[in-house]
């Protein structure tokens, strides 16, 4: 890998909030001879986790091979993944996609961009014109996969500063009310507002995994989408206590409650919060005998609870040696994670 590794490194280390890649993996032997382009390197993924890991939200073209191959560094995991739309919303011809690796589209067809004050002074004298590079620009229209992803990047710039305007020193320490990381919050942000359905009612999910980029439609969001914690078992563990198991995989605060079914009445009664904390995957209620129900809540963002189903009921025995009876009265509510 020649220069690419280097540059994400060096921007990560600078405290860079976003990294715009416009070009593909640029791979070189040991005598620094090219052997091809946008080929996955090793160096260059770990350079890529390695902004991933200080902060650093990384945005790159796909490729403009009209295919579904794989084009790095926008394929590697770490990376937003950008396939070109053109002026009627369809997918531009020659922009690579895919649905397993590809994230968003966004515009990439004749957009206009700046080129070096060279290449106007050359045609100038050419065309007998009189271009100032002290006071002109040198513009030109461009197309490709190259021109979409900086309307990512700097989108995502947008959204960090409107969600984040108080932890823009360095992207790092940054988090949410979830304490999710400020890139994964923003990254998700730019994912949950895209349209799935394109200007003509095209499939934008036929070439891409969330659809064309809206930014009108993630500045409008408050939160992005939370993940839920799921109980994915209980089981009475045959001891007048019951192992709840649950999949979650975020850093919110959890919280785990009981109901207690009323045995004459058939109601449900007696909610008790059990626990709340991080995620271990299992709770241990000494609950006593009875017949019980759990669910699970994630804290969002602000502050309240998102509640998940109650769980399948479980009857909870007594003790084998028939010990126990004094606990039937609702549970004793202790227990561990």
């Amino acid at each position: 890998m020649s220069s690419s590794a280097a540059a994400i490194t060096f921007a990560a280390d600078q405290a860079y909030h976003v990294i715009n890649m416009s070009y593909a993996s640029d791979e070189v032997d040991e005598n620094g001879d090219p052997l091809g382009l946008g080929g996955l390197s090793e160096t260059e993924e770990a350079a890529v986790n390695y902004a991933g890991d200080k902060g650093v939200l990384i945005v790159a073209a796909a490729g403009n091979s009209n295919n579904t191959e794989k084009t790095y560094p926008a394929a590697y995991d770490n990376v937003i993944a950008l396939d070109a739309t053109d002026r009627y919303d369809d997918r531009a011809s020659f922009s690579s996609f895919g649905k397993s690796w590809v994230s968003l589209l966004a515009p990439g067809t004749n957009i206009i961009s700046t080129v070096p004050n060279e290449l106007c002074v050359f045609y100038a004298e050419i065309l007998g014109l009189v271009f100032d590079p002290d006071s002109d620009a040198c513009l030109d229209w461009y197309s490709g996969t190259s021109m979409a992803s900086p309307h990512v990047a700097g989108a995502a710039a947008l959204v960090w500063a409107h969600f984040f305007s108080d932890q823009l020193n360095g992207p790092g320490t940054c988090t949410d009310g979830s304490a999710v990381a400020c890139n994964e919050h923003v990254r998700q942000q730019l994912e949950a507002g895209a349209d799935t359905i394109g200007a003509l009612g095209q499939n934008m999910l036929a070439w891409s995994q969330h659809g064309r980029l809206n930014l009108a439609g993630v500045l409008g969001n408050v939160d992005p989408p939370a993940e839920l914690a799921e109980i994915s078992d209980v089981i009475d563990n045959g001891a007048e206590a019951v192992t709840v198991s649950y999949d979650y995989s975020g850093n919110a605060v959890l919280h785990l409650q009981r109901e207690k079914l009323h045995a004459k009445r058939g109601v449900w009664q007696s909610r008790t919060t059990l626990w709340s904390g991080t995620s271990t995957g299992s709770y241990t209620d000494d609950s006593g005998e009875g017949t019980f129900h759990y669910r699970i809540g994630t804290t969002l963002a602000d502050n309240s609870i998102n509640w998940g189903a109650w769980s399948i009921a479980v009857e909870v025995s007594g003790l084998s040696s028939g010990g126990g009876g004094g606990n039937s009265g609702g549970g004793k509510g202790g227990g561990k994670p």
